[in-house]
């Protein structure tokens, strides 16, 4: 009798050790939301439009960009997305480029500035150093959804956006 016991107790913390990552309940936040003390570590999907900001910044073979609220403006959050050619990546920024130039890849197509989408990624929100320390760490095995993918439109006044003034320190994508 004891040996059966003994068994399923095995079985039981067998069984809770095998938990996948996929087992992570996803909890959708709307946007205005992500940014609260109350989000901080949860795996969460955000709906909002993909911007190449003024500066990107890549460390660790991930690259910061903007989540914004609307297409035009609004509120923005940071993301981080990883180098890559999977759903939840982005390709690698080379030397001069434009805002044609940022492709993330989606469960179902690769977007790029402006279009909108489902992220799915842990929130670290801190507000220690202020009140805009928040950023959502895409997961490179989430689901990201592509909602819509608008014509890319080249701003006229900044078609180009040299590498060195954008890029802090590490070349975009380094791992």
């Amino acid at each position: 009798m004891k040996t059966i016991i003994r068994l399923l107790l095995v079985m039981v913390i067998f069984d809770a050790a095998c938990i996948r990552k996929t087992d992570i309940m996803i909890e959708p936040i709307a946007f205005e939301n992500v940014c609260r003390n109350e989000s901080d570590g949860k795996i969460a999907a955000v709906k909002g439009y993909l911007w190449l900001p003024p500066k990107v910044s890549c460390r660790g073979g991930r690259c910061e960009l903007e989540l914004k609220s609307s297409r035009y403006g609004g509120d923005k959050i940071r993301i981080q997305v990883q180098v890559g050619d999977q759903p939840g990546q982005m390709e690698r920024l080379h030397g001069d480029y434009s805002y044609a130039d940022l492709k993330l890849h989606t469960t179902t197509a690769i977007v790029g500035n402006e279009a909108q989408v489902e992220l799915t990624g842990k929130i670290w929100f801190s507000d220690l150093l202020g009140a805009h320390q928040c950023w959502i760490e895409v997961d490179s095995a989430a689901n990201v959804m592509a909602v819509s993918t608008p014509q890319l439109k080249e701003d006229p006044q900044a078609s180009s956006i040299k590498t060195a003034d954008r890029i802090a320190n590490h070349p975009v994508g380094q791992k």
